[in-house]
């Protein structure tokens, strides 16, 4: 398969890229950037094709694949640039802001042909979290609570810091929504409610969020979330799931294992399974991801990739942006 690249910025370069190299059958066809002495430099290093914003005036491309890795705000052009192509299309997060925004783009694609960049679905440490969550090993869920970030941390790259129309949003739409797709992957919930939610905002972006949500599983159960996402305050940086028996905690950032603490007398102790936690590093996490894409769009069946399964993380984003109630900083 051939994979056109557009964006040559730090995701691809650093996580996108090497993997893709790396991948059997699978070749880097083409890199285009607005910056094109860095899609020059980085199509040099994978013997590919490059193009600067003239890619959207370009009328022959040869690829399978297409890869948005640029910013949020400016992929509008792209879309309808490339909307006839054939190729398959993998969109990083967020993918949209609002749940039309979500459902008009995956109109645009047969759903095994779209993905959405929530790669930490393919961690060992999540998939093993979903199982537990799924097959109540530790009893019923009660609580989930979810904490991202630490004073002094900056939120978006250095080209779309501080634009929000670009950025499409501050620690929540740049980090978080990783947690959020997280929580919402291993739960399944059939609703989500938003309660409280107290934000901070530096020059429209987000950075500091504190909120209360109600979730509601398949099975009528009601699950209380708490959720701290900051630049201004140290958080736990962890998920942790309270069920009647023991608490699960994890990161979906850390090469850490799965750690349960009983309720009862309170030992702790890590939960393994026969992967051994695998995948578990970043580039481990982006190869594992990108290979079962892959093997959806050759086989035509979609899978935990999908970007039409990703629906109910957007629609939290977008419940919990409406909910905000906003302090300018």
């Amino acid at each position: 398969m051939i994979v056109g690249v557009i964006g040559a910025g730090a995701v691809a370069a650093a996580s996108h890229l090497p993997v893709l190299a790396n991948l059997p059958d699978v070749r880097i066809g083409w890199i285009a950037d607005q910056d094109r002495r860095r899609a020059d430099l980085l199509a040099r290093c994978y013997r590919a094709e490059s193009y600067g914003t003239d890619v959207l005036a370009t009328t022959v491309f040869d690829c399978d694949v297409l890869l948005f890795a640029v910013p949020y705000g400016v992929r509008a052009a792209y879309y309808e640039r490339f909307a006839d192509h054939r190729a398959a299309w993998y969109v990083e997060k967020p993918l949209a802001l609002t749940a039309a925004e979500h459902l008009a783009l995956c109109a645009r694609k047969p759903d095994h042909l779209i993905a959405g960049g929530f790669q930490r679905r393919a961690s060992g440490a999540v998939q093993l979290a979903r199982s537990v969550v799924q097959e109540q090993l530790f009893g019923t869920l009660r609580r989930v609570d979810v904490g991202l970030g630490y004073r002094g941390r900056t939120v978006g790259s250095d080209s779309e810091r501080g634009d929000r129309l670009i950025a499409g949003g501050g620690i929540i739409a740049d980090v978080g929504i990783h947690c959020i797709d997280t929580i919402l992957y291993c739960i399944e919930p059939a609703a989500f409610d938003v309660r409280r939610c107290e934000m901070i905002l530096d020059e429209g972006l987000d950075i500091h969020t504190d909120a209360d949500i109600l979730l509601r599983t398949g099975q009528g159960a009601d699950v209380e979330m708490r959720l701290t996402m900051s630049n201004l305050v140290d958080t736990s940086e962890e998920i942790a799931f309270e069920f009647d028996q023991a608490t699960v905690r994890f990161s979906i950032f850390k090469e850490s294992p799965v750690q349960v603490r009983a309720r009862a007398a309170g030992a702790v102790f890590t939960l393994g399974d026969v992967s051994g936690g695998y995948p578990r590093t970043s580039d481990q996490v982006f190869h594992r991801f990108w290979r079962a894409f892959l093997d959806g769009v050759r086989s035509g069946r979609a899978n935990f990739t999908s970007a039409r399964r990703m629906l109910p993380t957007t629609q939290a984003v977008e419940a919990l942006y409406a909910a905000g109630t906003a302090t300018i900083a």
